[in-house]
Order: structure tokens, then sequence, then C-alpha cells
């Protein structure tokens, strides 16, 4: 598939010349104009280029055709076409068995001939393929033409390849069960077979006459359906194209063959300002033109091996690099906030990262602080639930009497326990209870009498009294 956007078909027939051009706009591809420049008489060979030449030569100049990317179809009646059946094994060396048994094919010498073909079924053991073949007289005879004009044709094929490979492009094959299309010439008509989407057989007439060509199109689709070809149960269609399709060939058709025919007047895929009858006289150059810019489902191309022009690829990676990096530049403006935003976390994190020590630091200060507020509130509260020592000692000495003296005081928690001598024991029982600092009173042990301590005339009595604290001064 060529890689300009516009392109050139052109079809050679023995009396005149068909010229299409389209352009491709993003995937849609449209017929800019189309155009047939008749030929005059013909004359001796080298006048009749002449006069090829000046009708060419005129037209490109008069319009804004591309010379790059042009398609050349040869007249139809140069080439002969055949189908023919090779062993599966020689997909491999194709061309080359070809080439060997191409004198079996030919009424010319191989050497004087040039072939191209496309491979139409492939099963495990055999191999149909569509054989084209043309002499290289007429093929050098054009391209020495058209070169003088400042063309090269990047492909040359003939008419009905061209019309097959826009038949397959336009039309919905595969929807269809089966679909004829008839090429209808000054000369010939071609019937071209198609069933589930794939070509299946042609058929190539002259025409016998100028008179009821309808009925020699008509007896040659006849005997294509004796061998199961065509459309069978109405289901189908039959679709006519050529430089001699006309109103009056269709109506005859209808009647001699089936209401089913119609002209091809419109496409389904391909933008065409021509929409009407004359579509027909123009299809196969605007197949060839197609040829130019989208993949086709044939490849014939009968221009000598050595001669095929490379097109460069030069703008289609320009324009796959282009792409590109209009992909990566909208992508960088749509990643822009993210990577920004991304930018100024790593800077955040670095200054955390550079705080991390002092925080930790800090951290470390304030389960100190913790701890040691956790101390200070169970000193608290141990502290609130014990007496003051002092009060203690404050209140037994402002409530006992003189003759009583303690040698032991011992404070736990809420509790006192009291040891000591007095004249009279039991007396300190009713003290201490009526003391708002102690309560629960009672003696721990056994008041005993004591004389040794004091002397013989003396007599204490030596007690241990337990008592509960009520209230902390």
């Amino acid at each position: 598939m060529a890689i300009s956007q516009s392109s050139l078909g052109i079809e050679l027939r023995q009396d005149r010349i068909v010229v299409s051009h389209l352009k491709k706009l993003f995937k849609q591809i449209r017929v800019v104009r189309s155009d047939v420049l008749p030929l005059p008489p013909a004359k001796a060979k080298e006048e009749s280029e002449i006069e090829i030449i000046n009708v060419l030569q005129r037209h490109l100049n008069g319009n804004n055709f591309p010379r790059d990317n042009v398609i050349l179809a040869l007249p139809r009646e140069r080439a002969l076409v055949k189908q023919v059946e090779v062993p599966a094994a020689a997909k491999e060396n194709l061309r080359k068995v070809l080439e060997y048994e191409l004198a079996k094919h030919i009424p010319f010498a191989p050497e004087e001939a040039l072939f191209d073909f496309q491979v139409l079924e492939e099963t495990p053991t055999v191999l149909r393929i569509l054989l084209v073949v043309v002499k290289k007289e007429d093929v050098s005879r054009w391209l020495n033409l058209f070169r003088r004009i400042g063309i090269r044709p990047i492909a040359i094929e003939i008419a009905t390849t061209a019309s097959t490979n826009l038949f397959y492009y336009d039309e919905a094959l595969s929807e269809a069960p089966a679909q004829v299309l008839i090429e209808v010439g000054e000369r010939f008509f071609e019937l071209l077979f198609f069933e589930k989407g794939e070509f299946k057989e042609r058929a190539h007439f002259l025409f016998r006459g100028e008179a009821e060509r309808d009925r020699e199109i008509a007896e040659a689709y006849r005997l294509a359906r004796l061998k199961g070809l065509g459309v069978t149960d109405g289901k189908g269609d039959l679709l006519v194209c050529g430089d001699s399709t006309d109103e009056a060939l269709i109506e005859k058709l209808k009647e001699t063959l089936s209401d089913r025919i119609k002209p091809v007047q419109s496409f389904k895929k391909i933008e065409s300002p021509n929409s009407g009858q004359r579509v027909g006289e123009y299809y196969a150059s605007i197949g060839l033109a197609l040829r130019g810019l989208a993949r086709t489902k044939w490849n014939i191309n009968l221009t000598p091996v050595e001669m095929r022009k490379k097109v460069s690829r030069f703008g289609y990676y320009l324009a796959l690099f282009l792409t590109m990096v209009s992909i990566v530049l909208a992508g960088a403006l749509a990643v822009h906030p993210y990577l920004q935003e991304r930018e100024e976390l790593n800077q955040v994190l670095l200054e955390i990262k550079a705080k991390k020590p002092e925080v930790e630091a800090i951290e470390a200060l304030q389960k100190k602080k913790e701890l040691m507020e956790k101390e200070i509130r169970e000193f608290e509260t141990l502290r609130a639930d014990e007496a003051s020592r002092l009060e203690i000692l404050k209140e037994l000495s402002e409530i006992l009497p003189q003759t009583a003296w303690l040698w032991n005081v011992k404070v736990k928690a809420r509790e006192v326990d009291l040891s000591g001598f007095a004249d009279s024991a039991s007396d300190l029982i009713a003290i201490l209870d009526k003391s708002p600092v102690f309560e629960k009173v009672e003696f721990a042990s056994p008041v005993t009498k004591e004389t040794r301590l004091f002397g013989p005339n003396v007599v204490k009595e030596r007690f241990k009294i337990t008592a509960r604290i009520e209230k902390a001064r």
C-alpha cells in the first residue's frame, strides 16, 4: 500500500484512456474526479504514441494529479488470464514453478512473456492460482511512453484485477451467498463469480457482433449456472460495470437474464461526486487508484521485477515519528501536574527525613515526661492515702495525759500502732476514740503491769494500742 494520500489510476483501452484521481483523508477515501480521454483513430505506431502522450500531458498539466503514485492497467485484450492448479508443495518456489510451466499455458515463447499470479485457494494438496500473462514488448512500450511524461507506475495490472479489488473493498461480500460482477467492454465481456466473500471463477468472452449483446451475456451466464456458479433462488446480486454499459443494455438484460440485474451507480465505502450511470465506466480505473491508498485483496503486478519501484518509506517513518512525538507531548502535558506534585512530595519527604532526629528526640522527651507524670500521680495518690506523721504526733502529744508516755509509734498507711506505759491504759482508749484523727481504737495485746522500770513503789501499765487514722491533718 502506497504512503501518499493521493493516487492516480490510468486504464488503457483501445480507443480511450480512463483516468481516476483518489484522495485519502484519515480513513476516508473519495474520488476527486474521473475522466475519459478519447484517443484519435489508430495510426502508425509512432504517431499513435505521440497522440497518447499529448492527450495525457494536457490532462495531467491541467490538473493537480500525483505522478509518484500511479497504477496502470494495460488493455484487457493484451493479457491472457488463466486459472491453473499446482501442487501445494510448490508454494515455497511458486514463481519458479510457474515460470517453468509457463509454456503450457501461453501461445508464445516464455522468454517473450511477463507474468504475475494470485493464489485464489489453498488446500493441503493443491494451490489454485490466477495467472496473468502479457508480452514484454507491450509492457516496455507503455513504460517508455509514460517515462517520457515523468511517470513511473508503481504497479501494472489489468482492468479485471482492478475491478475485483474494488468489488472486494466496497461490497459486503461476506454477507451475500453469491454475487456476480459483469464487466462489459467494447469488444468483450467478463463474468466474475463470488461466493460467500471469496472469488470462485471467471469467464471471458468476445462479442460475436454488435446486435443482441444481452443474449450473448445471458447465454454465457446460463452456461456458468450449469457449473453451479452464480445467483441461486433469487439470493444474491448481479452488478454490471464497464464502458459499454448503458440503460438500454441493462433493461434488455433484465428481460433476457434476470430482473436482479443492476448497474454499479454508487459506492458504499468511497465518496464519489460522479454517482450515477457513468460510475460503471470508471469502475476499473477507480480500482486502480484504490490500490495506491488501501490494502487490496489482489496484488498482481506485471512490471518486470528488476524495474519495480521501491516506494520510499521515509514519509511513513516521518509520520510515525511525528505521531509518536505528539503522543509523548500529550502524555507529558497530562502527567505534568502529577510529576509536579510528586516532586513536591519528594521535597516534603526529604524535609521530614532531615527533621527525623529532632522529632525522635522530642518523642523521647515526651515519653519521659509522660512516665514522670505517671510516677508523680502515683506518688500523690499514695500521699493522699497516708496521714502526715507530724500531724499524728502533734495530735498524740495534745490529747495524751502527762502520766502516759510512748516509746514506739509505727504509722502504716492509714493505721498506727502505739506502744507505751500509762497509769491507766484503758483510759487511753476513750481519749483516742474521741479524737477526730483516730477511729476503731483497740488494744493490740493484753495490758500488763510494769514495776521494774519505775521503782518498787511505782506501777505502770504496759499497753499496745492499734487505731485507724480517720483523717490526716
